[in-house]
């Protein structure tokens, strides 16, 4: 997650957040993107991860990013969500970490 953390506190490109099908090219999906960041905002993105979706999820306050986590859906409740294990934090990283640093390239000023 280290390689995560130059990210917070940068702005939003809302221009390029908004970009879905740019934001495909990443391997994400716009789950949620609000159409204005207002104060404090949470924008989702889904991806797969060992057949299971997962959410990127981008907390943002006063345009900044403010937080990233990644989270599994439980497939019987897809409201439900779980954080991911070291190992599986890892794995995930392994696969598409480099996909990531590009989105959140893209995403920031």
């Amino acid at each position: 997650m280290q390689r995560f953390k130059k990210y917070i506190g940068k702005h939003i490109r809302m221009d390029n957040i908004r970009d879905a099908d740019q934001i495909l090219t990443y391997g994400l999906q716009s789950q949620y993107v609000p159409e204005e960041l207002e104060e404090f905002e949470e924008c989702e993105f889904l991806t797969d991860f060992s057949g299971r979706d997962l959410i990127v999820c981008v907390t943002v306050l006063e345009k900044k990013i403010k937080r990233v986590m990644f989270v599994l859906t439980d497939p019987a409740d897809p409201d439900a969500v779980a954080p991911l294990t070291e190992s599986q934090l890892g794995d995930f990283l392994n696969q598409k970490g480099e996909k990531l640093l590009s989105f959140f390239e893209y995403i920031t000023a």
